[in-house]
C-alpha cells in the first residue's frame, strides 16, 4: 500500500507547532543532532519531514520538499529560508504566525484542487455512462431490427370486404 504524504497544510502546522513546543531561534537551529533544543524554521520543518542534516542529500531533499517550495513561494523569495528566518528583524511571534498563515493558504489551495479533481472525475464517469448507454441503445435496436439478412416478406390480409391484398411488411 503506498504511503499517504502529509498535505502541505499539515506539515505547516504541525511546524509552526513543533516551533511552540520547542522554541523558535534564530541561526544554528538544525534538527540533526538537536533533539531538545530550539530551532529554526528549516530545522522545524526537517524534525516534521523526518530529514537529516548530515549530507547534501538531505539538505536537497529539504529544499526541493513542496511545503519548502510553497513558503519560498509565499514570501516571494527564491533565497533559503534560513535566510528569511535569520533576518534580524525578524523573532519567534513572525515565524510561527507566518507558518499559520501559510497553512491557511495552503488548505484553501487544497481545498480548490480537491474541488477540481472532484469535478473532473464526475466529467469522466459521466461520459462513461453515457458511452455506456450508447452500446446499449445501439445493441436495443439491433435486437428489435433483427438479422439485416432477412428481407421482409410482404403479408397476406384480408380487407373488411373480404377481398385478400398483400401488403409491406
Amino acid at each position: 500500500m503506498k504511503k499517504q504524504e502529509q498535505s502541505i497544510s499539515s506539515v505547516l502546522d504541525s511546524t509552526a507547532d513543533v516551533l511552540v513546543v520547542r522554541g523558535w531561534q534564530r541561526g544554528g537551529g538544525w534538527w540533526m543532532g538537536n533533539t531538545r533544543g530550539r530551532l529554526c524554521l528549516e530545522g522545524a520543518l526537517q524534525c516534521v519531514l523526518k530529514m537529516e542534516h548530515s549530507n547534501g542529500l538531505g539538505r536537497t531533499n529539504l529544499i526541493t520538499h513542496p511545503a519548502y517550495e510553497f513558503l519560498q513561494r509565499q514570501l516571494g523569495i527564491s533565497a533559503p529560508l534560513h535566510t528569511w528566518n535569520d533576518d534580524w528583524a525578524r523573532g519567534e511571534f513572525h515565524v510561527i504566525e507566518f507558518l499559520r498563515r501559510a497553512a491557511e493558504k495552503a488548505r484553501e489551495e487544497e481545498k480548490i484542487a480537491k474541488s477540481e479533481t472532484m469535478k473532473q472525475k464526475k466529467k469522466v464517469s459521466i461520459k462513461a455512462i453515457a458511452f455506456w448507454m450508447n452500446h446499449e441503445m445501439d445493441e436495443f435496436e439491433k435486437s428489435i431490427q433483427g438479422p439485416s439478412s432477412i428481407q421482409s416478406q410482404p403479408i397476406e390480409t384480408t380487407t373488411l370486404t373480404g377481398t385478400k391484398e398483400l401488403i409491406d411488411a
